[in-house]
């Protein structure tokens, strides 16, 4: 061996550089959807139905005439808006499989008709004898009844697009008119007050004032702050169907979001034979929401007589344009694979406000179709927008 060879020296150098590049950890870049970036572009559909609220909602404020900065206005969106919520949040499910239900315009009336005649039989002071069921049961038993009718209207949607292969816009368009002719016989084609509802503890419970007794006197207590002027008066007569409107939201959210028929259902509208090899019951899972848009829609029923206190033969007929406004504005299109819960709770607000103002600027209500047809088109413009 020469003594070149022998005398010469490892490049520790390069040895420590190897080393040191094998000890250091590794710097990954910041994941292109993580922070508030992220954020925005995952939720990107209900962000834009938030801007499109805040957009309205600072135009109805200015050109309202007051009428948005007194409580008493906000008092009255918040008993009509869960309604819309009910059905809009409910129907996502149904979009988002890439299809719609129309039928939800007369299940509305299916569950107001139920639940009047149960509290009519029961409740009714004019009865002069006792019927199968106590005053105080007749809505609850009403409830039920109303609930039963809504799961009714979902299996017939189901069986006539799952089984009978009908196309989901004419089964449900059909179960629609079919439905609200059934309501004018069973009627006889008249109204059916119920007033005397309000006296029940069902009232109570679900169309009452649960923050009264605990904020009427905020405004008196500071009478020099403009804040609670403002804030005591709107919780003092904060409606309850607005707290069962948000519990109804949140409940569908984790469906949506969290659970596995939620995960199911975009699988589904993103690509029904991909779906079909990964062994996902496809009929189960479009029958769910089809079912599930026919109790939101029975329990809006509820609400109706709650608020209204009286049922008529076009029960719910007034929420098709409203409702399909709602969730479109919301950032829901008719794509499927994909749909925001969040973004139609807000397409709801933007609804409701926009139709309060409308009254509040003095104009009539011919003119709510009209500013609800711009606002569908701007919303389905910047969806498309959006997607590029």
């Amino acid at each position: 061996m020469s003594e070149n060879a022998m005398t010469e020296k490892p490049n520790t150098e390069s040895l420590s550089g190897d080393m040191a590049a094998v000890a250091a950890p590794a710097v990954h870049p910041a994941h292109p959807l993580s922070g508030w970036r992220g954020f925005i572009r995952r939720n990107r559909n209900a962000v834009g139905a938030l801007l499109m609220f805040l957009f309205f909602w600072g135009i109805l404020i200015f050109f309202s005439g007051g009428v948005f900065q007194n409580p008493a206005a906000y008092t009255s969106i918040f008993t009509t808006l869960p309604l819309t919520v009910l059905l809009v949040v409910a129907v996502i499910f149904t979009t988002t499989n890439g299809a719609i239900d129309l039928s939800y315009t007369s299940t509305i009336g299916i569950g107001a008709f139920l639940f009047a005649w149960f509290t009519m039989k029961a409740a009714n002071p004019a009865n002069t004898e006792p019927w199968l069921i106590s005053p105080e049961m007749g809505p609850w038993v009403g409830l039920l009844a109303a609930l039963a009718g809504g799961v009714f209207v979902g299996l017939f949607n189901s069986l006539l697009v799952l089984r009978f292969r009908l196309t989901p816009f004419i089964a449900t368009l059909g179960v629609q008119f079919f439905m609200r002719g059934l309501l004018v016989i069973l009627s006889d084609a008249k109204s059916m007050p119920v007033p005397y509802i309000e006296k029940l503890g069902f009232y109570n419970v679900c169309c009452g004032a649960v923050f009264g007794p605990f904020a009427a006197g905020l405004a008196d207590q500071f009478p020099d702050s403009g804040f609670f002027q403002f804030v005591g008066p709107l919780i003092a007569k904060f409606p309850n169907q607005m707290l069962w409107a948000v519990l109804f939201f949140a409940i569908t959210w984790l469906l949506y979001s969290k659970h596995t028929v939620g995960r199911h259902t975009r699988i589904i509208g993103d690509n029904e034979e991909s779906s079909r090899e990964m062994g996902i019951p496809i009929n189960r899972v479009k029958a769910f929401s089809y079912i599930y848009t026919g109790v939101a829609a029975s329990l809006a029923g509820v609400m109706f007589i709650g608020t209204y206190f009286t049922f008529w033969p076009e029960t719910g007929s007034v929420y098709l344009l409203p409702v399909l406004t709602a969730v479109f504005v919301g950032g829901n299109p008719l794509v499927g694979g994909m749909g925001t819960v969040a973004g139609a709770f807000i397409g709801s607000m933007t609804v409701a406000f926009i139709e309060t103002g409308i009254i509040a600027m003095g104009f009539v209500d011919v003119y709510t179709q009209f500013v609800y047809g711009i606002v569908l088109i701007i919303s389905l413009l910047g969806f498309r927008s959006s997607r590029r």
